[in-house]
């Protein structure tokens, strides 16, 4: 009855065991299944985030590109936007050309008809950085690039105008250069005609005369100068007009040699 007993109770006990262990076993097989399964969440979202990231990096990349002004568009080294807006301009010099037809007397106020001009400007870093094969956009030519000479400011390329070539120089002033002509003055293009009153306290200071520079005519003085036989006459290559609050506050013409 004891020996009975006993084998009961080992049995029992085996049964325990054995029970035991299938549940620990299958505690453990869940352990493992949710640690995958919040491995692999981990790793899809990580995945997501580096794909935003990266696509908002390229945004922003592209952003600044957008941005960006490139004078070497399809690998030509061409001038620089024109700034030069006459639809917005009220203040500022500017290069200009008028003659004695150009200034009218409207209700007592004097109004001067001038046309304006520009040039074209290149990057300093372009120009100075030119070697033989690059290709040159200048007055809307294009010109290949066999000889670059620099010196002094200056930067000629292919032997210069005389051989069909250009001669840049540096305005230091805007780090850029302008194409120079073979009077030693600026490439102009024209832009188009403005008119303005010409203030009452307007002063044109004429320095054409090399022998007596430095003479100053009143703006009420301004028609009778016109009116006379001038050899000089006012081009874009001597002439600058200042406005200031849409007025012609001053009038500038230098020598030409």
């Amino acid at each position: 009855m004891k020996k009975r007993l006993i084998v009961s109770l080992m049995l029992l006990s085996l049964l325990t065991l054995a029970a035991c262990g299938t549940t620990q076993g299958d505690t453990t097989d869940t352990a493992d299944t949710a640690d995958s399964s919040q491995t692999a969440a981990d790793i899809t979202q990580d995945a997501q985030d580096n794909a935003q990231n990266d696509a908002q990096g390229d945004t922003q990349e592209g952003s600044k590109n957008d941005g960006k002004i490139d004078s070497k568009t399809d690998g030509k080294i061409k001038p620089l936007p024109d700034e030069l807006n006459l639809s917005s301009l009220t203040s500022g010099t500017v290069a200009a050309s008028f003659d004695a037809s150009s200034l009218k007397e409207v209700d007592g106020q004097l109004q001067l008809s001038f046309t304006v001009y520009n040039y074209e400007k290149f990057d300093a870093a372009d120009i100075s950085g030119l070697k033989a094969g690059d290709v040159l956009v200048v007055s809307g030519r294009e010109m290949t690039v066999v000889s670059v000479q620099a010196s002094d400011g200056y930067v000629t390329v292919n032997g210069g105008e005389e051989a069909g070539g250009v001669l840049f120089s540096l305005d230091a002033s805007s780090n850029t250069y302008y194409v120079m002509g073979m009077d030693d003055s600026k490439t102009y293009y024209e832009k188009g005609q403005l008119t303005f009153p010409v203030a009452d306290t307007c002063v044109l200071t004429d320095d054409a005369d090399f022998e007596h520079p430095g003479q100053t005519t009143p703006a009420s003085d301004l028609p009778k100068l016109l009116a006379q036989d001038d050899i000089y006459g006012f081009n874009p290559q001597s002439t600058t007009v200042t406005l200031k609050n849409s007025q012609i506050t001053a009038i500038y013409r230098g020598f030409l040699p």
